[in-house]
């Protein structure tokens, strides 16, 4: 129903040339889209686990958070550090 009414609202911006119209089928498609997502997770948490697979990936991403983490850490203590020297100087 969403898609349609985006369609109309595309075939309506071009006869009238609004840029309202065009740009809000825009939008409404992404929402489409969002959709579409949302239906394909649904449908694929109701699959049942596919053996060893199925926590590999939930592992991994929280074996790569402390590697992600890492850089903004290690740039917030220089900055901390830099800000430390900076104090030091002045007094």
């Amino acid at each position: 129903m969403t898609a349609s009414y985006a369609v109309v609202e595309v075939i309506g911006g071009l006869v009238t040339g609004s840029l309202a119209l065009i740009s809000d089928a825009a939008h409404m498609g992404t929402d489409v889209l969002g959709l579409g997502l949302a239906l394909a997770a649904i449908y694929l948490a109701k699959r049942p686990a596919a053996g060893q697979l199925s926590g590999v990936s939930g592992s991994s991403g929280t074996r790569h958070l402390p590697l992600t983490a890492q850089r903004p850490a290690r740039q917030l203590v220089e900055h901390r550090r830099d800000d430390d020297d900076k104090a030091g100087d002045g007094e």
